[in-house]
């Protein structure tokens, strides 16, 4: 923004910033991420990986209804591997079906970063520090409790990382989780990943199991019983949460701010709008 666009903006939505700011001085900021911030740096949306799972695994997929698409490809994946392996050990084969299916993904995932000996780590940080906007994101995070991301890549924490390196304060870093947990962790951005979690860089852990299907998480949250509602709503309920990148018709989004809006009607959280060429 120029300087004269950022001094309009401050003024329409002077309300909203003083809002935020008192909520990340007192550590009562959250954020919620959704594809969008990924889409610059080239890693695909849904859609596309699962276009790219077709692909690798010679499989057409297309007919079928979006939100069973990627469970068609992960049971083809399955047959063809337990067909390859022929192993009767049903404990060993899942877990050969599961390492081998969170690879094929990863591949997909970071395809256009892939080398021949793994991923090529410096293009893809290279490939933030050039986005509009993940750096400063990066900074932002350290600066609030709990990040809720619905993509699987590490994007958010490598801008930490790379935040980090150019500033003085080094105390606080990361924990990245996939499983609701009763807690949160002090003094670390707490990074939860409830779709599962991939990361590039080999010194992450990743999550075993990943939900690929938007569908089959918006059915957790719809079922109040589940520990992943509990603790999207718990924490929706005591925070000011920022919205990046989310699409409000994401049914996963949705289920929750509609339960949350039930509950507690006068709470405020704050969506950005991503308005192309304004």
């Amino acid at each position: 923004m120029t300087n004269e666009a950022t001094v309009s903006f401050a003024k329409r939505y002077a309300r909203a910033i003083c809002h935020l700011n008192r909520a990340q001085t007192t550590s009562r900021l959250g954020l919620i991420l959704g594809a969008g911030i990924s889409g610059e740096l080239r890693i695909p949306r849904w859609t596309d990986l699962v276009c790219q799972l077709d692909q690798a695994l010679n499989y057409d997929s297309a007919g079928a209804p979006d939100s069973y698409r990627a469970e068609q490809l992960f049971q083809h994946y399955k047959r063809k591997k337990a067909s390859e392996l022929a192993w009767t050990q049903t404990a060993r084969l899942d877990a050969a079906v599961t390492a081998g299916w969170r690879t094929l993904v990863a591949s997909c995932l970071y395809k256009d970063f892939g080398i021949d000996s793994g991923f090529d780590v410096a293009s893809y940080e290279r490939m933030i520090l050039s986005h509009p906007y993940m750096r400063s994101l990066g900074g932002l995070a350290k600066r609030a409790e709990l990040v809720v991301t619905h993509n699987f890549d590490d994007a958010l924490e490598s801008s930490i990382d790379l935040y980090q390196s150019s500033d003085q304060d080094t105390s606080r870093k990361y924990y990245s989780f996939w499983r609701p947990e009763p807690f949160l962790r002090r003094n670390v951005v707490n990074i939860y990943h409830p779709n599962g979690f991939i990361p590039l860089h080999g010194h992450i852990k990743g999550s075993v199991s990943l939900i690929l299907t938007e569908a089959n998480f918006a059915d957790h949250l719809a079922n109040t019983n589940t520990e992943e509602a509990h603790f999207i709503l718990r924490h929706l309920a005591d925070k000011t949460f920022l919205i990046l990148g989310h699409s409000l018709s994401d049914g996963t989004l949705k289920n929750a701010l509609r339960q949350h809006a039930n509950q507690r009607p006068a709470h405020v959280n704050y969506y950005v709008r991503n308005c192309p060429g304004s």
